[in-house]
């Protein structure tokens, strides 16, 4: 081993291996490469975050829905909105790494995040197979769970300014207990938590989407509708452009030719 004997982190490898060559151009080579990596991946997680927090967090609350948008022009304001979400993002990333990051490796960081972005789990598994998850249960559970995380975690971190170090064991107990606590905290909110007549229909649409097709083809099936009612329906919501694209799209698939006097196929009014 080159460096057995010396106190280099994992972290470092390839940047030491370079200095180790006394090779100019290796040196720049590696430099350029891990400059344009690191770059990389700051703009596109500060994009990324600033675009999702903007249209889905600000937004909503910062433009009111009742609103005559279609005469406005927002998008200067929009552009205002994501800068400011991206220089705070950068200052919060700069605030971490001077406090928190001193002498923690990535593999420890990493870890710290992804401990975070577990919490995550319970609500998406909840979503997908269980009919009986609500969102008072989603957000309990989040709540408790970057509660457990950031106690066991982050304030460590903060009280010794960065110089902790976690092992492997810290870090697997702690993210354990707050993935515990967070599905336990959305398993008793959502089990007692009203549950109105839209959220089990979309609870249903959402778990069992087969079902809720074939149950609606059934009962339309039933009902003296036909294609051109559908297809009207449609041209209501999409536009009769749009909507004669996508039934002429749709028979060019199926092999189906759709008039509008016949009865709708199961095919149909599953596309619909």
């Amino acid at each position: 081993m080159i460096f057995a004997d010396q106190q280099i982190a994992p972290d470092s490898y390839v940047l030491a291996l370079a200095i180790h060559t006394q090779s100019a151009f290796l040196q720049v080579l590696v430099f350029v490469g891990g400059l344009s990596a690191a770059t990389a991946m700051i703009i596109v997680a500060t994009l990324t975050l600033s675009t999702m927090l903007s249209n889905d967090v600000i937004l909503p609350r910062f433009l009111p829905s009742s609103s005559p948008l279609q005469t406005q022009d927002l998008s200067k304001k929009i552009r205002i909105i994501r800068r400011i979400a991206i220089a705070i993002i950068l200052i919060l990333a700069f605030f971490y790494h001077q406090q928190l990051t001193n002498t923690s490796s990535l593999h420890s960081i990493g870890l710290v995040a992804f401990s975070l972005v577990i919490q995550l789990l319970p609500a998406i598994v909840g979503g997908l197979y269980w009919k009986g998850g609500h969102a008072q249960g989603v957000y309990a559970g989040l709540a408790s769970g970057i509660l457990v995380w950031f106690i066991w975690l982050v304030l460590p971190l903060v009280a010794s300014s960065g110089e902790r170090a976690y092992t492997n064991n810290t870090l697997s107990q702690a993210a354990m207990l707050s993935l515990l606590i967070n599905s336990a905290a959305y398993w008793i909110f959502s089990i007692t938590a009203k549950h109105r007549l839209v959220d089990r229909l979309q609870a249903i649409a959402f778990v069992s989407p087969a079902e809720t097709r074939h149950a609606a083809s059934q009962k339309a099936l039933q009902m003296d509708i036909t294609n051109g009612d559908l297809i009207t329906l449609l041209a209501t919501f999409l536009g009769v452009g749009r909507c004669g694209q996508l039934i002429n799209e749709f028979e060019h698939n199926s092999k189906i030719s759709i008039a509008r006097e016949h009865e709708p196929s199961s095919q149909f009014l599953g596309f619909c």
